[in-house]
């Protein structure tokens, strides 16, 4: 989706992700080439490369308000550049975003995962939305499902199932064997309660045809929370059980494919950049989120995340400096971990979603 390869991006040092977008100045992509589009594009990259330099430069109390505005501002570049905004269109006013919950009783009484995030009709957060093609927040949407969307959240999970998750695509190994119709995938993580397994967790030998298609089942269902695989199917043995294999923390790797003339030079790659994201180095497909039927964007779910920390700092600054003392709160720690992990993430987050934009008509 983004059409451009990075190398070794989870070493890019923001100082240099920044100059790739210092670069895009003097000769905009997209739309962004000339008038006041242009302005627009140069203007708010110097602004949101200056309130990400001031983020870098203070403690998590403060932090948030700066990275915040620093990947709104980024946004309008975004919505500048972009191929399918017209030139009325792609300025931007006001959030469109809204806190739904009371933040005072977050900030004081409850986890920070059970803060919900809502959209307006209007404003940069839908208006971005439309531009990337991706899920808005038309329903109440937990902070605890979109902080689980990034894959750093891992380390420092706010909810423990995360019920939202974004799967890891690959071209499946050479050592599958292929038919010319079909790329052979594999997705993961999958997770265990989906498969038919034996009660030591082992995989059985052998299953019934109405376990194999009860298996199917709760997968297919569970790969259809992911729309950007778009239409696939289980390799064409059927009857045969699934041959999941699984990775250290148990979870299965399923084998799918995509229905693709494989007689065409680069269809296995073509196919993987139609359904995928790149993300830090990971190809990705992001779930529905938020009452949407579309999947989410890494931009905005950064974009979302960075605004419910910034309005907490903002109108709740005493329990917020509260909420990120590691003495006091056990959200603390995650919160410090997220709030760094933007200053490295978003920059080169920015660049990707401009290139992607810039494609679009």
């Amino acid at each position: 989706m983004y059409g451009q390869t990075y190398l070794d991006l989870q070493t890019t040092p923001p100082k240099i992700a920044w100059q790739m977008l210092r670069s895009l100045r003097w000769n905009p992509p997209g739309r962004a080439t000339r008038g006041h589009r242009k302005d627009t594009f140069g203007a708010a990259l110097e602004q949101a490369e200056q309130l990400f330099t001031a983020a870098s430069n203070v403690g998590p109390a403060s932090r948030p308000l700066l990275a915040f505005y620093g990947i709104s501002q980024a946004g309008r570049a975004v919505a500048a550049a972009a191929g399918n905004v017209d030139n009325k269109g792609y300025r931007i006013s006001g959030h469109g975003i809204r806190v739904a919950n009371n933040m005072e009783e977050i900030g004081k009484n409850a986890r920070l995962a059970e803060l919900s995030l809502v959209n307006h009709d209007s404003g940069a957060f839908p208006q971005l939305a439309g531009i990337l093609e991706a899920a808005s927040y038309f329903d109440p949407t937990r902070f605890g499902d979109i902080w689980g969307l990034l894959p750093e959240s891992l380390r420092f999970p706010l909810d423990q199932p995360r019920n939202l998750i974004p799967l890891q695509v690959s071209i499946a190994s050479p050592s599958i064997i292929r038919t010319m119709d079909a790329v052979p995938i594999e997705v993961h993580p999958v997770p265990r309660n989906l498969l038919c397994l034996a009660p030591d967790g082992s995989v059985p030998e052998s299953l019934t045809p109405e376990d194999v298609a009860a298996e199917r089942a709760r997968i297919g269902n569970y790969l259809g929370r992911y729309p950007t695989l778009g239409s696939w199917r289980f390799p064409e043995s059927d009857g045969d059980r699934l041959k999941p294999r699984f990775d250290s923390d148990g979870n299965a790797l399923i084998q799918i494919e995509w229905v693709a003339d494989r007689r065409v030079s680069g269809a296995e790659e073509a196919a993987l950049r139609e359904h995928t994201v790149d993300y830090r180095g990971m190809v990705c497909a992001f779930p529905k989120i938020g009452g949407s039927d579309l999947a989410a964007h890494p931009f905005l779910i950064w974009w979302s995340m960075l605004y419910a920390l910034s309005m907490l700092a903002r109108y709740e600054p005493r329990v917020w400096v509260e909420r990120t003392s590691v003495s006091e709160s056990n959200d603390a720690a995650p919160i410090e971990y997220l709030l760094d992990r933007s200053l490295a993430v978003v920059p080169e987050l920015i660049h990707r979603t401009i290139i992607e934009v810039a494609g679009k008509s």
